[in-house]
């Protein structure tokens, strides 16, 4: 009986540790994105293998057939470096960085215009926040605090949190009209398990699903009448976060229209496994320009020769019947970034890296 007893003690340790090291993470303000950070996501489109409504514990979401359509850099930049200096910077001494937006969409007949946006954001140990924005509203740097602020995230964010805010911001333009945004977030953590994307990596991860309410109340004078005409609309965003991970590893926003969920957008975290293509025997040969806009020149025998793009997709390919002691490469046709240029002389090979940059 005791080694019964001793043989289930075991059994329910080991099933204990397996438990515990899979178990979900937990995201915390270190978990966010500072100032002078810089993020590369990759935009993708949508397919019908798009899982992203798969909820709940220990789930596995399995994106490795996104194709990237297109490169998008989040710069984080201090206050001091966003936009109109003294005009920012007085109204978000707060923040912790800011980020470049893109103009705020509004209807044609819209009486102003809102452009040269930039993002003010806040990471304390209980939220991550939007404080507001700045933007030239018609023409005039103007910066815009939220009446409530917007948060997006609280801490610690573990499975299965729920938190709703109500968020609002103001603009208002002197004998033209002005816009009162008004937001309803529910933002529910509402999975955790693994994360598998196009680079080959698997992620442990939360998933978070955050359902916003928005109305735009627009108003204006129009041949000296008062006119107010409300634009709402919902946007729902899923986004899976690592430990460390600063952005979204992966982030799909859709928009419910007659009560049809259709995805907007895809934008993955662009975070290489590239362990197998570290330089190697870079000294057998010599490559330039670097970075390179046109032509790459290489210097040294070469029997094929191989350029690997930050996916680890072989972009080009050439083979010689003889080894060719210089060679000439075209690479205007490939998009900036980082590449690699592997060199085989025989059954040696040798590896670079070089930029393209246009």
């Amino acid at each position: 009986m005791k080694k019964t007893y001793k043989n289930l003690s075991l059994f329910i340790l080991v099933v204990f540790v397996q438990s515990f090291s899979i178990a979900q993470i937990t995201i915390t303000k270190n978990d966010m994105p500072s100032a002078n950070q810089n993020f590369v996501l990759r935009g993708a489109n949508s397919s019908a293998q798009d899982d992203y409504q798969l909820s709940g514990a220990s789930k596995t979401w399995n994106f490795t057939h996104l194709l990237p359509t297109d490169t998008q850099t989040v710069e984080c930049l201090p206050i001091l470096g966003a936009g109109p200096i003294i005009v920012y910077f007085l109204s978000f001494p707060t923040a912790t960085y800011a980020t470049k937006g893109d103009d705020l969409p509004l209807p044609a007949q819209s009486p102003i215009t809102v452009t040269n946006l930039y993002n003010f954001f806040k990471a304390s140990n209980s939220t991550f926040s939007i404080l507001g924005f700045g933007a030239s509203i018609s023409g005039i740097p103007t910066p815009i605090q939220y009446d409530t602020v917007d948060v997006v995230y609280n801490f610690p964010m573990n499975f299965g949190d729920i938190h709703v805010n109500r968020s609002q911001f103001t603009v208002n333009v002197p004998t033209v009209g002005g816009i009162v945004e008004t937001r309803r977030r529910t933002t529910s953590v509402e999975g955790w398990g693994t994360l598998k994307l196009p680079n080959g990596m698997d992620y442990e991860v939360l998933k978070v699903k955050a359902v916003s309410e928005i109305t735009d109340v627009v108003s204006a004078t129009i041949n000296g009448f008062p006119i107010e005409f409300p634009i709402p609309r919902n946007e729902t965003e899923y986004k899976w976060l690592a430990a460390g991970s600063g952005v979204p590893l992966l982030q799909i926003n859709t928009t419910t229209v007659q009560g049809q969920e259709n995805v907007s957008s895809i934008a993955f975290k662009f975070t290489p496994d590239l362990s197998g293509l570290e330089e190697q025997n870079s000294s057998q040969f010599s490559s330039f320009p670097n970075p390179a806009d046109q032509s790459i020149y290489i210097t040294g025998k070469s029997t094929q020769i191989q350029i690997i793009d930050v996916l680890g997709k072989i972009v080009f390919e050439q083979s010689y019947n003889t080894a060719e002691n210089n060679s000439l490469l075209d690479v205007s046709r490939l998009s900036n970034g980082v590449y690699w240029l592997r060199n085989f002389n025989g059954k040696e090979s040798s590896i670079q890296k070089f930029v393209v940059s246009k």
